[in-house]
């Protein structure tokens, strides 16, 4: 077992006891599941399911706790979110401009990535109002073991799942017209380095995926990004294509000092918002809108008290116009 601490694993943990291992549908790797026994610091001792890849075995793709479902059965807990990075997605639903005095939460939402299905799992599990969920993945062997191991139910009436690429499942929903409140961009790919992965793929980066990006995007709604680069120059490459579609972006660095925990590399979230036609209304990318948001978050969602979301955006805020500016040439005095 492995000492937990401020919520997370320590990066010393080991490989756990593998409970499912398949080659990967689309490549040559192999995709398993492991799950490790976790003690905390009173002593009491719980279960930690986790996705890994062969290709990036140094980095755990996903990661839920398992709870009591009876007898010895141990089953997957979607109220919490372990990952410092899929809590910063999580506020997302909560932030759509519908030109009200409040801002709502979603009703519609798609996710590119399902991983071992730990945000749509709390979607549908915290966020009653949520009417349909869309989720594309491309590996059909990753959806097999969010089915079988992580307790993602794909037969929901309310849930959709498309396996495949996730831009030509972009360019299906532009061809017809389908848009989201919310649109999750929760993907990785593989640097080739064993303890290193990169989000978004590299598919995602530049202006055609962009605005096929905002086309799934409704008016009000929001984009969120999982952005794992490794400097603020590759954050600003990221950003400046999807800044064309939407003119207020926000993100959030990830100052989580535990977030070596479950070998996952630090993240930072960025969350995009699309205008409606004519509004008046503040930023949404804001400080003190996100912080209003934030705290409204934890009225809203009970369960996710413990993300402290208020006091996250109010140590890991910034926006785009920050970003831009710390990555301009900075003149010299004296030079012309």
């Amino acid at each position: 077992s492995v000492f937990c601490q401020s919520g997370g694993i320590t990066s010393g943990t080991d490989a756990g006891k593998v409970l499912f291992s398949e080659k990967s549908s689309v490549s040559d790797t192999l995709v398993e599941v492991r799950e490790i026994t976790v003690t905390d610091p009173q002593g009491g001792q719980s279960a930690i399911r986790a996705l890994w890849f062969e290709s990036s075995p140094g980095v755990w793709q996903s990661a839920m706790k398992m709870i009591s479902g009876g007898g010895d059965e141990l089953v997957p807990d979607a109220s919490q979110l372990l990952f410092h990075s899929a809590r910063g997605l999580a506020l997302a639903p909560t932030l759509i401009d519908r030109g009200e005095e409040e801002l709502c939460v979603a009703k519609s939402a798609a996710v590119i990535g399902l991983g071992g299905g730990a945000l749509p799992s709390w979607l549908r599990s915290e966020l009653p109002s949520l009417e349909h969920l869309l989720v594309s993945e491309l590996d059909a062997t990753v959806c097999k073991a969010a089915e079988s191991h992580f307790g993602f139910d794909s037969s929901r009436p309310d849930v959709t799942v498309k396996i495949g690429d996730g831009i030509e499942c972009l360019r299906e929903l532009n061809k017809n017209g389908e848009t989201f409140d919310v649109l999750v961009l929760d993907a990785g790919e593989s640097t080739g380095e064993a303890s290193s992965a990169r989000a978004p793929p590299s598919v995602f980066w530049g202006e055609e995926s962009a605005a096929l990006l905002a086309s799934a995007v409704s008016a009000g709604g929001v984009l969120a990004v999982n952005c794992l680069v490794d400097s603020e120059a590759a954050l600003l490459s990221l950003l400046k294509p999807l800044h064309q579609h939407f003119p207020d972006i926000a993100y959030l660095d990830n100052t989580d000092i535990s977030h070596a925990w479950l070998r996952t590399p630090q993240t930072r979230v960025a969350l995009c918002f699309k205008p409606l036609p004519s509004s008046s209304a503040p930023s949404r990318a804001s400080r003190s809108v996100l912080l209003k948001a934030a705290l409204r978050f934890h009225d809203l969602v009970p369960s996710a008290e413990e993300m402290e979301m208020d006091q996250r955006v109010a140590k890991e805020w910034s926006d785009f116009e920050k970003l831009q500016w710390r990555g301009a040439p900075q003149k010299v005095w004296g030079n012309t």
